[in-house]
């Protein structure tokens, strides 16, 4: 009895839009994309990442989510890319063998609890069990050890936390990411995701704190993390415009950023908004931190010293933080170790971490994948009439928001507030 031959389906070419937004050209850059597959489609992610020009990039790629049958729903992809200054670029993602084997890429080592990620700029040792969160490495140039940030939650003596594990949550040639996890004495439990990615000298640092305590509120008055020097000048960025400091001297600065706006630096008033870096300078080395979201996530604040560097990531100097119980909260923060005559200007540095690559497949490929059922492609029926009134409402919605006057007063019922915190705009 003969059977029907199937044949194999064709070779996946899933084109993947890169746009840069930031103003800041991107050479072998770090980029992610999630993909949609079709049911049955792929079964393990052993993809590549073709550049324009057909060559495979370094990438990697695991499987975020599977059809009931078994193969995969959702594909993360990280590679690394080229994308000029406010331009554009498509990479492509294949299945089947690469024309080229791709080198370089994230070394790895493991010596008992303590772990070693080499970026080639940058090496990143995690001693787990100590009171060291990380120590960074240029070549020769040092940081000093970075302490886990330092909570103080009104009412008790300020803490840091036990650090209980260390585990590698992500491994590839690309990006790799460590989870530090542990608790504060408050009973505030922590996560520390440490990601490095190839060929860069930053080290992202995602903190997520979580009230595990049983009061309805911990009044946190500050969660800092403090990086030593010796440090001779410094800067730091204020509506696009560096304040600069040199030389430091006995003097130390502070960048507030109490409210929505304005910013305050050494207590007067700075500008609107703080742009969220700080750059300090001793033994030609250059310690850059990046605050993605400064003064969208109030209250923070900058302090730069010749001894010391400090990121306070709940500055509740007014009045405390009100973590409600069971409540959690992310901070971003990139460290960035480089030797000074090799160092990236600040402000373009920050502009680029705050703008990653994310790349785009079509909207046709993720509609025919059903992996996104409510997805709309703007070729359908109606599609492109009913897209065009969401993006004017959108922008309608976006520019009332930046003028409306709004109230954030504490979370009490109407009729115990006492007093009113008027706000305008975001």
């Amino acid at each position: 009895m003969a059977r029907t031959a199937h044949a194999a389906p064709a070779r996946l070419a899933v084109p993947l839009a890169l746009e840069e937004t930031a103003g800041v050209a991107r050479q072998a850059w770090p980029a992610a994309a999630s993909v949609p597959m079709p049911r049955g489609r792929l079964r393990d992610p052993d993809v590549w990442i073709a550049a324009p020009g057909g060559r495979a990039t370094l990438a990697q790629a695991r499987a975020l989510e599977r059809w009931p049958d078994g193969s995969i729903r959702w594909l993360l992809v990280d590679f690394l890319a080229d994308v000029a200054a406010g331009g554009q670029a498509t990479y492509t993602l294949h299945d089947g063998p690469p024309p080229n084997t791709p080198g370089g890429g994230i070394r790895r080592e493991a010596r008992a609890e303590t772990r070693v990620l080499d970026t080639g700029p940058l090496r990143v040792t995690v001693p787990g069990g100590v009171a060291t969160l990380a120590e960074l490495a240029a070549g020769p140039h040092r940081a000093q050890p970075i302490p886990p940030p330092t909570l103080h939650v009104e009412g008790a003596a300020p803490a840091t936390p036990t650090i209980a594990r260390v585990a590698v949550e992500t491994a590839g040639p690309v990006r790799t990411e460590l989870l530090v996890s542990g608790r504060y004495p408050q009973g505030i439990d922590y996560e520390a995701r440490l990601a490095v990615f190839a060929g860069q000298p930053w080290l992202r640092l995602q903190l997520t704190v979580t009230d595990m305590a049983d009061a309805e509120f911990a009044p946190v008055r500050s969660l800092a993390l403090a990086l030593a020097g010796p440090f001779t000048r410094a800067a730091l960025g204020v509506d696009g415009a560096a304040r600069a400091f040199n030389p430091l001297g006995a003097d130390h600065h502070e960048l507030v950023q109490a409210d929505a706006e304005p910013a305050q630096l050494d207590g007067e008033r700075a500008g609107r908004h703080g742009d969220g870096w700080v750059r300090a300078i001793g033994d030609e080395t250059a310690l850059t931190v990046v605050a993605r979201y400064f003064w969208q996530e109030y209250p923070k604040a900058i302090e730069v010293a010749a001894d010391r560097l400090r990121v306070d990531l709940f500055a509740g100097r007014d009045a405390p933080v009100l973590l409600g119980s069971g409540a959690a909260k992310t901070h971003e923060l990139w460290l960035v170790l480089e030797p000074l005559d090799r160092s990236t200007a600040p402000a373009t540095l920050a502009a680029a971490l705050r703008a990653p690559l994310l790349a785009l497949p079509p909207a046709d490929w993720i509609v025919a994948s059903h992996a996104f059922p409510q997805a709309l492609t703007p070729a359908a029926r109606g599609a492109r009439d009913f897209l065009a009134r969401l993006a004017a409402a959108v922008t309608r919605y976006q520019a009332n928001a930046r003028t409306e006057r709004w109230d954030d007063g504490p979370p009490v019922p109407c009729t115990a507030r006492t007093t009113e915190h008027p706000r305008r705009g975001f």
